[in-house]
């Protein structure tokens, strides 16, 4: 309660922390997607941004899950979510760097 504050209940809070979480992964998200797509892959780019997008599809659900249950129920939406920016963003890196793996 302390560090979000309960002004608007659950849901309002929950609302706020999807915008604010989202617009905090933007950045790296839209960058990888592009860098990928650009230089790489862009069926692989799109792939890998839609499972993206369903990662912020079930933020607000599982933020209120995680204020509920004081859990750690919250890394089921960011976790995917970070995974995704490195698998767009490693093989991008490992390209401009002639580094070669195979996957």
């Amino acid at each position: 309660d302390v560090k979000y504050g309960t002004a608007g209940g659950r849901n309002v809070l929950a609302a706020k922390r999807t915008v604010g979480n989202t617009l905090e992964q933007a950045i790296p998200f839209l960058a990888s997607l592009w860098m990928h797509a650009v230089f790489l892959n862009v069926r692989r780019a799109t792939f890998i941004g839609w499972i993206y997008i369903a990662t912020r599809l079930i933020y607000p659900l599982v933020f209120v899950l995680n204020v509920k249950t004081g859990g750690a129920a919250i890394f089921a939406s960011t976790l995917p979510g970070y995974a995704c920016v490195l698998a767009l963003l490693a093989p991008v890196l490992l390209d401009a760097a002639d580094v070669s793996i195979d996957l």
